[in-house]
């Protein structure tokens, strides 16, 4: 059972499987913690990125004993791998993850669901279902696969925190404060329906992240990045993380991204300064695994310009498959009827040009929605995937712009 979460850059990184996606999409941040979350199938070997298969050269001790050794089993060069959890979800998957995790926690067994997508379907005969989080829950998401996660504190902004496995593609465990998900599964027992309560009667069990007010005075940050500044945020606020990276939250002015260079193998951080810049023009800053991805480099000064209050959305990925990552700019057109979509090229310092073409795909929520490269059928050139919600609407929004056709 797969869970494919957001489509993107499949990589091999200090013995993690990642899949690369943009910060957006990785909501208030995701931290790829140093443990494995105690999941006890966290060793399965890698057999095919691509198709997000984990499993045994020998069929796992507690497969044998549920007996689910046939369940599910693949070849990769003449051996024979064995990928089913007791509960027939393939290892090293979000749904074996939470399955796992509800039988340790509430002895539930919740075998045959199918794909995370399903999930909240196929638990409404037997479980509450609804859209208020609590703890315990098991959290769904609707898109393409699906994805589940293991609801681990609720903020009284309805806010929320999951413990999850192989979020877009990285097969390990994480933790992440998220706002919103398609429906949440109460299967902790004694589990009640959510009460509404008004705002003077919301309890106050936890601290709920701060929440900037819009119009407030907010104080402009240096415009631009120079050689040897710090990552704004450590993995784990820890000095022993190995993968100090993360999460990157956007400030006035620089978008944080992650990109897996191809051509050096590295996983790198991208600081995107596009507004009011020393330059002028939009300035790119990138880590280094020598210092541990903690500093960045000296800019690399763009061909674009600079604008004093951009509504644009970047993007890392590679567009005319050198093996260079390149710079995706997605800008809203003057009626926001349209999106105007430039490519600059990485191997020219973002110097050159590669693509400029107007797409007819309403702008005004650019900000809201989150965007990924990717070329999963290795085309000439890669698709733009666009995840969004509309206003007052639960179901989330799946689009592809063909790189075929050059997004038009």
């Amino acid at each position: 059972m797969k869970n494919f979460g957001v489509i993107g850059k499949i990589i091999k990184y200090m013995g993690y499987s990642l899949l690369l996606l943009t910060p957006s999409f990785v909501v208030f941040g995701q931290v790829f913690a140093a443990s494995d979350g105690g999941y006890p199938w966290a060793n399965a070997e890698t057999i095919e990125l691509a198709t997000y298969d984990w499993g045994y050269r020998q069929c796992h001790p507690t497969m044998q004993s549920a007996q689910v050794c046939t369940a599910h089993t693949k070849y990769k060069y003449g051996v024979k791998y064995y990928l089913s959890d007791p509960w027939r979800y393939d290892v090293r998957n979000c749904t074996s993850y939470v399955a796992w995790r509800v039988n340790k926690d509430f002895g539930i067994s919740i075998p045959g669901w199918g794909n995370a997508n399903n999930w909240d379907n196929a638990a409404s005969s037997k479980y509450l279902v609804d859209n208020t989080p609590q703890e315990g829950d098991i959290a769904v998401w609707e898109g393409l696969y699906g994805h589940v996660a293991f609801v681990t504190k609720v903020y009284p902004n309805g806010m929320f925190e999951v413990d999850q496995y192989n979020n877009a593609g990285t097969g390990v465990f994480s933790h992440q404060l998220r706002s919103s998900a398609s429906h949440f599964i109460h299967v902790k027992p004694d589990s009640v329906a959510p009460v509404k309560t008004s705002a003077t009667t919301k309890p106050q069990a936890a601290v709920a992240p701060k929440v900037e007010n819009s119009n407030s005075p907010v104080t402009k940050p240096e415009p631009t990045i120079v050689e040897g500044t710090k990552v704004p945020v450590p993995l784990n606020d820890s000095t022993k993380s190995t993968f100090g990276t993360g999460p990157f939250p956007s400030t006035e002015g620089t978008d944080y991204l992650l990109g897996y260079s191809a051509d050096i193998e590295e996983v790198n951080v991208y600081a995107v300064n596009h507004t009011n810049t020393k330059s002028g023009k939009v300035e790119i800053n990138q880590t280094r695994i020598k210092d541990g991805n903690t500093i960045f480099q000296a800019p690399k000064v763009s061909s674009l310009a600079a604008a004093g209050d951009r509504q644009s959305k970047f993007v890392m990925g590679d567009y005319n498959l050198d093996k260079k990552l390149d710079l995706f700019v997605l800008e809203p057109t003057a009626d926001n009827k349209q999106t105007e979509i430039v490519v600059l090229d990485g191997n020219s310092n973002f110097q050159q040009q590669l693509n400029k073409s107007t797409v007819n795909m309403p702008s005004d929520n650019l900000q809201s929605s989150t965007f990924q490269v990717a070329n999963i059928k290795k085309k000439e050139r890669p698709d733009i995937y666009k995840i969004s919600r509309e206003p007052g609407k639960t179901k989330t929004k799946f689009e592809v712009l063909d790189g075929a056709k050059k997004y038009t």
